[in-house]
């Protein structure tokens, strides 16, 4: 039976228990989530790291635009080949393992390399954000897929109300460690420290998914679209 009928028939207890679980694990996911990215908003920690690596607000123009682009391109493409896979949960886990392994590897070369090579450390700076945000976009595609299917379509309102209840205080609260840690701390140690953070943040949010148990997919085809219809369903 298909999962958007089964939500108005009687559930077993087995699947009550799941739903709980997906719907708990939901919700730490998008708890840690928020706290983690707001350690390292692009408007804000990024852009003054930048700018005290390059001191060029070209530059910070130019990380904008390699934002936009690293998040939305890899989407284009990812989609035609995610779209048939019965079970999307190990692309999410690997598009959110990407991104932490990118903060961390990010936060380790910061801490290493000082300030004695500031521009090799923006253009390696560059190539972490692009990893990051095109993991973010991976991301994007399975996550909305797999919600659909594990969160019951009349507790969805619960859902990402309780998701926003929890995600915005800790943004808040995430947003002034940050302010503190960058205050406190040498640079560019305290970035290195932030990013950090905002890795393992994202690593303790991906527990959530780890937890949640996907049904497989039985309302798509298996085939994946040719370019020719893909483009054409895009256009």
């Amino acid at each position: 039976m298909p999962f958007e009928e089964k939500i108005n028939t009687q559930l077993s207890p087995s699947e009550l228990s799941t739903n709980r679980r997906n719907f708990i694990a939901g919700l730490w996911h998008g708890a840690f989530l928020a706290f983690g990215m707001a350690l390292t908003d692009p408007t804000t920690v990024i852009s003054a790291f930048v700018t005290n690596l390059t001191g060029s607000t070209v530059w910070v123009g130019g990380f904008s635009t390699v934002l936009t682009v690293a998040g939305a391109l890899p989407q284009l493409f990812v989609a035609r080949w995610l779209e048939p896979k019965p079970r999307k949960l190990p692309y999410l886990l690997a598009a959110i393992s990407l991104r932490v392994i990118s903060w961390g590897v990010l936060a380790w070369l910061i801490f290493t390399t000082g300030t004695q090579h500031p521009i090799t450390l923006a253009w390696i700076f560059v190539g972490m954000l692009v990893i990051f945000y095109a993991g973010g976009g991976l991301a994007n595609i399975p996550y909305t897929d797999i919600i659909g299917k594990v969160i019951p379509l009349k507790r969805r309102g619960a859902f990402f109300g309780g998701k926003g209840a929890l995600a915005g205080p800790l943004s808040v609260g995430a947003a002034l460690l940050a302010r503190q840690i960058l205050a406190d701390v040498p640079y560019p140690n305290n970035y290195a420290f932030l990013f950090g953070l905002a890795a393992i943040g994202l690593a303790i949010a991906s527990l959530g998914f780890w937890a949640i148990q996907e049904p497989l997919s039985t309302a798509v085809e298996n085939t994946m679209l040719s370019w020719h219809e893909y483009w054409h369903q895009l256009l």
